[in-house]
């Protein structure tokens, strides 16, 4: 009788820890914002469901559309400002207005926890998914993501700070890191003779001689996708300091077409674009 006692009293606690398991890992406030998946949810709307095992990810969201990708298959794991970036080059992210400036330009205090999801399609092609989380789950989320999958968070250093409850903040992506200058020896004064000043370098001669340029750029609509000479720099409207020369830039929103254009840059001047773009 007592056996028998035991046994149902572990068969109940295996019960009660895979329940509990399977709630820590399952979350219904959640904010899908873009990505290849293609749904007509508003990226403002927390009633979406998302569940993360050892086998799948599953996000689904309110108006039917669901997505079940094996967890083998994530190829990376990323966080606000990073994954904004990084799933908007693999997609033509659509975004709030106000979400957008919120991580972008910081102009909001509340802070918007931003998860992008990278993974590759049975037929090879990358896909990927921005979501959000709030306050009270973004921590537990990608924890729960980097254990499924085995990947690294990877994020800003700035944006470091908000994962201090992940793995990701003991390991942090490892950044280049320029080499360390060696310290010079300063000449010794001769004693005859008083130490002579330094001459004034080229920038000291005339501190307002400037070594880059302004791009002030803009666009209508606003929150379209900037790219310099082939490199992502952020959403309009932006101010960019840019080497002196040509170069092309690239102005890019979901169901707009691409606003193409070359502009010269030159030291210590300013130079406006504003792109009207035409709908597809």
């Amino acid at each position: 009788m007592r056996i028998a006692c035991r046994l149902c009293a572990l068969v109940l606690c295996i019960l009660l820890a895979a329940y509990a398991f399977a709630e820590g890992n399952a979350w219904n406030r959640v904010r899908y914002c873009g990505g290849t998946v293609q749904s007509d949810t508003d990226p403002s709307d927390w009633n979406n469901h998302l569940s993360v095992s050892s086998e799948q990810i599953v996000l689904e969201l309110n108006d039917g559309a669901k997505v079940a990708i094996a967890s083998k298959s994530i190829t990376g794991l990323s966080y606000g400002q990073q994954a904004h970036s990084r799933i908007n080059s693999i997609a033509k992210v659509k975004v709030s207005d106000a979400e957008s400036e919120s991580v972008i330009f910081g102009l909001r205090r509340t802070r918007l926890h931003f998860i992008g999801i990278e993974y590759r399609q049975p037929d090879g092609k990358n896909s990927g998914l921005l979501i959000q989380g709030n306050k009270d789950n973004y921590h537990a989320i990608l924890r729960a993501l980097e254990e499924a999958t085995g990947a690294s968070v990877a994020s800003l250093e700035k944006d470091r700070e908000y994962l201090t409850e992940t793995s990701s903040a003991a390991k942090p992506v490892k950044e280049a890191k320029p080499p360390e200058a060696k310290p010079v020896e300063q000449p010794k004064p001769v004693a005859s003779k008083p130490a002579e000043k330094p001459k004034p370098t080229a920038t000291t001669a005339n501190p307002a001689k400037a070594k880059t340029g302004t791009l002030a750029i803009s666009s209508s609509p606003k929150i379209a996708n900037i790219t310099v000479d082939g490199v992502a720099m952020g959403n309009t409207p932006a101010s960019l300091k840019l080497p002196p020369g040509d170069h092309s830039i690239a102005v890019s929103l979901g169901g707009y077409k691409d606003f193409i254009a070359s502009v010269t840059i030159e030291a210590g001047r300013t130079v406006d674009l504003k792109a009207d773009m035409e709908k597809q």
